[in-house]
């Protein structure tokens, strides 16, 4: 095991794990921003930049970018958090140089209007899709209800109206501000060539400009307690062999209870529903709203 560490000139860093006996190498650009870095009509934008630097460079598209991490047979993402978002793949060392050519041009996206609109579209989808996952709300509530007014309890995919209302400008302003090559880590693992690493991305950024990023570090003051939430998504549910519908109104509203099978009565179970059987098969609780169902 052998360690390697440089930094550039404008601030970038390498760091490197090298590995003999590894029989592939990886790479990533680490950049040192998420959500906490986000202001409120920001929220969400670390998010859908990064989807959007998979949208193409000034000299190479979406298609272009996608058939070269295949035809180099990598395995690459990315990923966004609260602290940082993470662009990396994993290839054989022979295809070195083509993944670390290729996550470099990455780092600095075209940031086009259209693919902007056309992304704007999947953020809010995927939105809608957590928003429609009881444990994710429920995550996503907690964390709010802990962290209070603190940048670390927004949603790191931002809200339908953040998004909704995010111009591309804004984006772009981000990005100048949080990619700045004093904000980024360019990290190695596996069976790499340290030195050629590093002469391609110093050829690749050594001329990016250093922005000296600022990232506010005042101390959160978590919440705790217990809080009660009350919706009308959330319903209550009886049992029966297989799947039991029953429908009553309670103050107009209509509640549907859906089932839940068990494969044997749990100790609460007599006293919570009086008169009902153990049944023989488990399946998942069921809740339903507004034509939705949801598996917990």
């Amino acid at each position: 095991m052998r360690y390697d560490h440089l930094r550039l000139e404008n601030g970038l860093e390498l760091v490197g794990e090298y590995s003999p006996d590894a029989l592939s190498m990886a790479a990533g650009f680490f950049c040192r921003t998420g959500s906490r870095d986000e202001t409120g009509p920001e929220s969400g934008v670390s998010h859908f930049l990064e989807h959007m630097m998979f949208k193409g460079t000034e000299t190479l598209d979406y298609d272009a970018i996608n058939k070269t991490f295949d035809r180099i047979g990598a395995q690459y993402n990315a990923f966004t958090s609260e602290e940082n978002t993470v662009y990396y793949g994993q290839v054989l060392p022979e295809f070195q140089g083509e993944l670390v050519s290729l996550l470099s041009q990455m780092m600095r996206p075209a940031l086009r209007t259209s693919d902007f609109e056309m992304e704007k579209k999947v953020i809010l989808e995927e939105i809608a899709m957590y928003d429609d996952k009881p444990l994710w709300v429920a995550h996503d509530r907690c964390r709010q209800l802990h962290y209070g007014g603190h940048p670390l309890a927004q949603s790191v995919l931002g809200t339908a109206e953040s998004i909704g209302a995010l111009e591309r400008d804004q984006m772009h302003d981000y990005f100048g501000r949080r990619y700045a090559p004093d904000n980024l880590t360019f990290v190695l693992a596996g069976k790499y060539d340290w030195d050629e690493a590093v002469k391609q991305v110093s050829e690749r950024a050594g001329s990016w400009t250093p922005s000296r990023p600022h990232r506010a570090l005042e101390t959160p003051a978590p919440r705790g307690g217990v809080e009660l939430i009350q919706a009308d998504r959330w319903f209550v549910f009886t049992t029966g062999k297989g799947l039991q519908r029953l429908e009553s109104t309670d103050q107009g509203k209509t509640w549907r209870r859906l089932a839940p099978v068990f494969k044997e009565a749990p100790a609460w179970w007599a006293e919570a529903v009086p008169g009902q059987k153990p049944l023989d098969v488990w399946a998942p609780k069921v809740f339903q709203h507004a034509g939705r169902t949801w598996l917990l």
